[in-house]
C-alpha cells in the first residue's frame, strides 16, 4: 500500500485515471487497491477527493460508452474480444444476459461489482439496443457507486490506515499474491474451457437426420431466446445443475449458449462428463452458427422445460 501511495502522491490523479481507464477497457488490472490508496491520500490532504471521484467516473463512463457503441455496431464479436482480453470465463456473457433479462437497467447498477459482468455489460447493452439515455443513467450511477465503494473508505479511515502502515504492507503483499493466484486460475480455466471438444452444426444436423438419439440443450435464459435448435430443451445452467440426474446418461448431449467461445456450454459439458455422461459437448458457434447454415429451428415455446413439469427425455 505504501508503494501505491508513493506513486499516487508523485503523479496525482493521473495514475488513478490511467488505471481506471485500462480497467474499464477490460484489462485485468487491480484498480480497487489504487482507488483505496487514492482515498487515503485524499483524506491526508495530498489529493483532491472531488478530482479522484470525478476523474474515475469520467474514465469509466468514457470506456463504457465506447464499448456500448461497439456493441451496437459489431455485436457479439465485441463480446468475444472482451472475454479474451479480460481472461474472465466466457460465461460472463450468459450471466449478464440473465441479469439484463430480469432487471434491465438495474443490472448496470451492480455489474461493476461482479467479475466478468462489468466487462460484458456495456457492449451487451448496446447489442440489445438499450436507449443511450437509460444506459448512461444506470451505468453512470453504477460506476459512481463502484468508485465510491473503494475511495470513500480510504478517505474516511485515512488516519487509521496510515497508523497501521506495517500491517498495510502485509495486507498489500497478501493482496498481490491473491491477485496472482486469481490470474493464474483464470488462465487455467480458460485453457480447460477451450480444450473441451466441440460438435459442429454440420455434425449435429447429420446426427438428427440419421435418427440418432441426441439430446440438445439450449442454456440461454428464456427471455433471450427468439429461436432455438430443432428439438432443443430450454434449460438454464442453474436448472441443468438441479435436474441433471433426470437426464439419460447413455445419450449424447449437445449444449449451446449465447457466450463467445461457447463458455457456459463448455463448462456444463465438463460438469456432465464428470457426472458420468457418455458424451457431452458444446455446439461450435452456438445458435448463430446453426442458423447461419440454414438448419431448422423451433420457436422458444416449442419444447420448454418447466419446473412444474417432468420432461420426456
Amino acid at each position: 500500500m505504501d508503494h501505491v501511495q508513493a506513486a499516487l502522491a508523485g503523479h496525482g490523479t493521473w495514475v488513478v485515471l490511467g488505471l481506471v481507464l485500462a480497467s474499464g477497457a477490460g484489462l485485468p488490472l487491480p484498480a480497487p487497491p489504487v482507488l483505496l490508496a487514492a482515498g487515503v491520500l485524499a483524506g491526508a490532504g495530498r489529493l483532491s477527493l472531488a478530482a479522484v471521484l470525478a476523474g474515475s467516473l469520467l474514465a469509466l463512463l468514457a470506456t463504457d460508452l465506447l464499448w456500448y457503441q461497439l456493441g451496437r455496431w459489431r455485436g457479439r464479436s465485441i463480446l468475444g474480444l472482451l472475454c479474451r482480453i479480460s481472461l474472465e470465463p466466457d460465461s460472463c456473457v450468459q450471466r449478464t444476459e440473465d441479469l439484463f433479462s430480469r432487471y434491465r437497467g438495474g443490472a448496470l447498477l451492480v455489474s461493476k461489482f461482479l467479475p466478468g459482468l462489468k466487462t460484458a455489460a456495456p457492449p451487451l447493452a448496446g447489442l440489445i439496443e438499450m436507449p443511450l439515455g437509460e444506459f448512461a443513467l444506470y451505468g453512470g450511477a453504477g460506476s459512481l457507486l463502484w468508485v465510491a465503494a473503494f475511495v470513500l473508505p480510504g478517505y474516511l479511515f485515512s488516519e487509521r490506515i496510515a497508523r497501521a502502515a506495517p500491517l498495510g504492507e502485509w495486507v498489500a503483499a497478501a493482496g498481490s499474491l491473491a491477485f496472482a493466484a486469481w490470474l493464474g486460475w483464470k488462465v487455467l480455466e480458460r485453457r480447460r474451457t477451450l480444450q473441451v471438444g466441440r460438435v459442429t452444426p454440420d455434425e449435429l444436423y447429420a446426427q438428427q437426420e440419421s435418427g440418432r438419439d441426441v439430446l440438445v440443450v439450449d442454456l440461454r435464459h428464456r427471455n433471450a431466446i427468439d429461436s432455438k435448435v430443432r428439438g432443443a430443451l430450454q434449460m438454464t445452467p442453474e436448472e441443468l445443475r438441479l435436474r441433471e440426474a433426470e437426464l439419460p446418461h447413455e445419450r449424447d448431449v449437445v449444449l449451446y449458449c449465447g457466450c463467445p467461445n461457447e463458455g457456459s456450454a463448455a463448462q456444463m459439458a465438463r460438469l456432465l462428463r464428470a457426472r458420468g455422461f457418455r458424451s457431452a459437448r458444446p455446439l461450435l458457434g452456438g445458435i448463430d452458427a446453426w442458423r447461419a447454415r440454414g438448419y431448422p429451428v423451433d420457436p422458444p415455446s416449442g419444447i420448454a422445460l418447466e419446473k412444474s413439469a417432468t420432461p420426456s427425455f
